[in-house]
């Protein structure tokens, strides 16, 4: 490593935001890219390249060593992972987990507290007839399974411990406890202690048969591509409500649109979906008991203030040669 690292950056930062990261070593050279194309151009200096796209020739990228992207998701890069070519990739994991785990809470809130008839008789300026039909459930004391205990289900889980929850996890790998991503302080569940039990992915269907609130936060592989099928929904109760804040593509939508209109679960709200935007079209507008959100679960206005501590610990990490927060490993935990 030479003395100088060069690091290009292509995200709308501000002055303050790119001055705080040239503040980390007098070693780095920042420069600021956001009028061009430099994923596709390439760059005969830069070592450390942050930016989401799917690198191009990379003998336009001599030096580049390591690729700090702004997501938690890397299926945009499958297609042609940079980490088979030697380029070093970290992700954003954990950056948005807080206003994740705070949007599935929310969502299961308004189901409960049945806050969506409530808004209809205000736009109707109508006073409930009946104030003790509509009167909703505790979370005390209902079981909420997430299904992908990755950094945004550990913080659901710690929200849900907060409402007197039980916890059941899912996971391909229930014995790795530890978290060894990047979490913002105090939130989370760093040891893994909060589940009352966990899972194998194996044993999908009798942690959904036991829940009354499901949380989806999973990335998307071949292993978890479509695991939310028709099984699966029939595992769960009458009651249950689903909400999915990770990748759309692990639900059935058919499937899916099948047990709601049935009935054979209570509810659900997808804030993700394998096509998006999803077109005014789809079947799903029109799914009983069914809300969709435009993919907001994990949009926070201040997301690079967030966002930045994670790449200001990285920045210093790769200075001194330590390991990188966040960097991909051969195979996906979930």
């Amino acid at each position: 490593m030479s003395d100088q690292v060069h690091v290009l950056n292509t995200y709308p930062l501000t002055d303050e935001q790119i001055a705080a990261l040239r503040a980390v070593s007098p070693r780095l050279l920042i420069e600021h890219r956001s009028d061009s194309n430099p994923e596709a151009e390439g760059h005969p200096q830069a070592e450390i390249l942050f930016c989401d796209t799917l690198l191009g020739d990379l003998s336009r990228w001599p030096r580049l060593k390591w690729m700090q992207i702004s997501a938690a998701g890397i299926e945009h890069l499958l297609a042609n992972p940079p980490w088979q070519r030697g380029v070093q990739v970290t992700t954003f994991s954990g950056v948005a987990a807080v206003a994740m785990a705070e949007f599935t809470i929310t969502a299961i809130l308004a189901w409960t507290r049945n806050l969506y008839i409530l808004h209809g008789l205000h736009i109707a300026r109508t006073w409930a007839p009946d104030r003790s039909a509509l009167g909703g459930r505790v979370l005390r004391g209902k079981t909420l399974t997430i299904v992908g205990y990755g950094s945004v289900g550990r913080e659901t889980a710690r929200l849900g411990k907060v409402f007197g929850m039980r916890i059941l996890a899912v996971r391909n790998r229930p014995e790795a406890a530890e978290d060894t991503g990047y979490h913002e302080p105090g939130t989370g569940d760093p040891d893994g202690s909060l589940p009352d039990r966990v899972y194998p992915v194996s044993e999908l269907h009798a942690a959904l048969a036991e829940a009354d609130f499901v949380a989806l936060s999973l990335p998307l592989t071949p292993q978890t591509r479509g695991l939310i099928n028709a099984d699966a929904l029939a595992a769960m109760k009458p009651t249950a409500y689903l909400v999915n804040v990770g990748r759309g593509a692990t639900i059935d939508d058919n499937a899916l649109t099948a047990a709601l209109n049935r009935g054979q679960i209570g509810g659900a709200c997808l804030d993700v979906f394998a096509q998006e935007p999803l077109p005014s079209s789809s079947p799903l507008y029109q799914v009983p008991n069914l809300m969709v959100t435009p993919h907001m679960s994990g949009v926070r206005y201040d997301y690079w203030d967030a966002a930045m501590p994670l790449f200001d610990a990285n920045l210093r990490r790769y200075l001194a040669g330590e390991p990188l927060l966040n960097a991909l490993q051969p195979g996906m935990d979930y």
